[in-house]
């Protein structure tokens, strides 16, 4: 063995350490200082730009200063100059001089500028960080869904679980992405979320049961069922990547197209070529007729959609529902009496048949049509029919409540909610008679009921949340 060279490992050791202290012994550049200087002023001032060109050009002139990249990015973010921001974000972060907090400002800046890979990596690499802070997950699955890069935030949900086991909307969210991508893995965090949030029992339940009678399905139809329930719970951004997986795996699947226009019409997204395509591929398919005359009621083109459906009438004249879609697609026109005739066509025809009872009343009350002289007498009918089941009372107590009879609505949606308590519809109403009847206490207890067991996306929890904040801005009953 030689001998340590000790001379060597000291120069080797100090050397830096003699540098560094040269540095500070040497005269700092004028235009640096001034700069500096400049800089601070204009920070001061609220000159975000300016001080930002500042830092970012004394990081150029001495590029051993620490923490000037990451100054001079973040006040370029904050003046929304996101180039500059990245730049100068990303060479800090090159040089492993980028904290926490400039590596999430960096990720959004390159997120904003729509490099999502970029912003991607860096969160790949924050949230494995022992010490992340769990809000971060959410930021970047908010980021993800509306970017619409569905598939990217399965490691980021597994990330979550992983770290926060016991988050039940974490393994939730998890289990509705993984029924398009890994509908096996899909149960395990579905049932998970349930186990440790009893309020999305309904939702998952109506998932679950889907996903284990398509387990020997073709892919394909796999795929557009299960986009179909995700959508039945108002979850049309995944559903969307479920039809889009379809006519992926089959581009001559014409049903696969015309439940892709719907999520497209859910989303907000142009869907008449998707309407298109499906109508020419399947022109006679009753999927794809209904799905296309509800797109031209969408678009305000009734007549148009009544055609299609009066085609369906006669294709299938036994299938009752397609006249209560004639009802209320002619109610569209402004025909009220006319597509009155359409529900007590298939009421005739089937007059111990709840169902269509229900849909009369239904239209009443939406259309604040006849609701005393023809939904109270076809609800106690129904009522009847439906041996006062839930939905009937449910149903009776919302006439009630139409009429302003908010002790009878009271009587009948109390007895509703005994039989079904996490009924979120129920609640909802229950918080409404109560607002009529200047219960605050109650009427907020039922309000934050509805909210937190409906599904987000639903009506009824948008509706509960828009009464709570006009009711109760202070988030408690006065």
């Amino acid at each position: 063995m030689q001998p340590v060279d000790w001379l060597t490992v000291l120069a080797r050791i100090s050397l830096p350490c003699v540098l560094a202290v040269l540095m500070q012994l040497l005269p700092v550049p004028a235009d640096v200082t001034s700069s500096l200087q400049a800089g601070y002023r204009a920070k001061q001032a609220g000159n975000s730009l300016e001080a930002a060109h500042n830092y970012a050009r004394v990081a150029e002139i001495q590029p051993w200063r620490s923490g000037l990249l990451e100054k001079a990015g973040l006040l370029y973010l904050q003046n929304n100059d996101l180039e500059n921001a990245t730049l100068a974000l990303q060479a800090a972060l090159d040089k492993g001089e980028l904290s926490t907090q400039g590596k999430i400002s960096l990720a959004d800046a390159w997120y904003q500028t729509q490099k999502y890979d970029q912003a991607l990596s860096i969160w790949s690499a924050l949230i494995k960080d022992p010490n992340v802070d769990e809000s971060l997950f959410k930021d970047i699955t908010d980021k993800l869904t509306t970017a619409g890069l569905m598939e990217d935030q399965v490691a980021v949900y597994r990330q979550w679980v992983s770290k926060f086991p016991d988050n039940s909307q974490a393994c939730y969210r998890l289990g509705l992405l993984q029924s398009v991508y890994d509908p096996v893995e899909a149960v395990t965090y579905l049932s998970l979320g349930k186990s440790l949030d009893s309020s999305l029992s309904e939702q998952t339940n109506l998932l679950l049961d889907t996903l284990a009678s398509l387990q020997d399905s073709d892919e394909r139809y796999r795929l557009v069922m299960t986009g179909r329930a995700l959508g039945n719970i108002g979850e049309w951004e995944i559903a969307n990547q479920a039809f889009q997986k379809a006519v992926d795996l089959d581009p001559e699947y014409g049903d696969a197209w015309a439940f892709l226009a719907e999520s497209l019409q859910q989303l907000g997204k142009p869907a008449l070529q998707a309407v298109e395509t499906a109508n020419q591929l399947s022109p006679d398919s009753i999927g794809v007729k209904a799905l296309s005359a509800l797109y031209w009621r969408r678009q305000n083109k009734p007549e148009r959609a009544m055609e299609i459906i009066q085609e369906i009438i006669d294709l299938q004249p036994g299938e009752y529902v397609w006249l209560i879609e004639m009802g209320n697609t002619v109610a569209q026109t402004g025909d009220l009496e006319g597509a009155v005739k359409y529900f007590q066509q298939a009421i005739n025809a089937e007059p111990d048949n709840p169902v269509w009872r229900k849909e009369l009343i239904t239209f009443c009350l939406q259309n604040n049509y006849k609701v005393r002289a023809l939904a109270l007498p076809e609800a106690r009918v129904y009522l009847k029919l439906d041996h006062e089941r839930p939905q009937s009372l449910e149903m009776m107590g919302r006439v009630m409540l139409d009429l302003k009879d908010a002790l009878s609505a009271e009587r009948y949606l109390t007895r509703a909610l005994e039989m079904d308590p996490s009924n979120a519809s129920v609640h909802l109403y229950l918080g409404q008679v109560y607002l009529l009847e200047s219960s605050q206490e109650q009427a907020f207890s039922h309000l934050t009921s509805a909210y937190s067991m409906a599904s987000r996306q639903s009506e009824t929890a948008q509706l509960a949340q828009r009464l709570l904040e006009k009711y109760f801005p202070e988030g408690a009953a006065n």
